[in-house]
């Protein structure tokens, strides 16, 4: 088994959520989503998941879609999501995002905890304070299963067919004239949601800076539309 993989769209959609409602400072930046496959301690806890900034080293090696390097990478204990409730799924996320910071003049800065974890977030999970230990014990239970033989609870998860990690993304609520671009560009109209899907994952590699997000995504969508639609294979008689 490899230490890594690239998480599916269950994570996708739990992100991209918080991105929308909660982080919208952070649209625009490249991330990376990642399982872990194997159980990680630090101090003697377990780490549920964790965010990083890619080094020299590793952004040669984790690139997005557009070839450039990821902003940051998320990796979330594939056991410990497996076995989180949705609400705890979202606990995790918004503390993994909780740690970056962008600061006034666009510098990017990953800071620590207030103290174990952060205010806001005790304040958020005062209905459940104790949701982090118990998931981490239904993780530690996951991974004796898996050691003494058994069932591995992640295989469910992992054989259920992909679907879509949005349903409600920026990219369609901006309303960009995909119908437009895909025709200009030969595309024929069964397309359309292959085109759009690219563009969700492409938009985080843009950072809009004197330009609005709509106009970010449009310029990334313009970009590699020609060259998706070639490898796709979906080029029409007009191309």
């Amino acid at each position: 088994m490899s230490q890594f993989r690239k998480a599916d769209s269950t994570v996708y959609s739990v992100f991209l959520d918080m991105i929308e409602k909660t982080f919208p400072e952070l649209t625009g930046y490249s991330f990376g989503l990642l399982y872990r496959e194997k159980i990680k301690k630090s101090k003697g806890g377990v780490i549920l998941a964790e965010v990083c900034r890619p080094g020299k080293l590793l952004s040669y090696f984790a690139k997005n879609d557009a070839g450039k390097p990821f902003d940051f990478l998320i990796v979330v204990d594939e056991m410990a999501w497996v076995c989180a409730r949705e609400k705890d799924r979202i606990r995790i996320m918004r503390h993994e995002l909780r740690h970056i910071h962008i600061s006034d003049k666009g510098a990017i800065m990953l800071r620590g905890h207030d103290f174990q974890d952060f205010y806001v977030e005790v304040d958020l999970n005062a209905d459940d304070p104790s949701w982090c230990q118990k998931l981490v014990e239904v993780t530690l239970a996951g991974y004796d299963q898996v050691k003494d033989g058994q069932k591995d609870p992640r295989n469910d998860h992992r054989d259920k067919p992909e679907v879509s990690p949005v349903t409600k993304d920026p990219v369609r609520q901006a309303k960009l004239p995909i119908d437009e671009k895909a025709k200009a560009h030969g595309l024929t109209p069964e397309s359309k949601e292959i085109i759009m899907d690219a563009a969700v994952k492409s938009s985080y590699a843009y950072r809009g800076k004197d330009n609005s997000f709509k106009d970010a995504v449009e310029s990334s969508v313009v970009k590699s539309l020609n060259d998706l639609a070639k490898e796709k294979g979906l080029l029409g008689a007009n191309a």
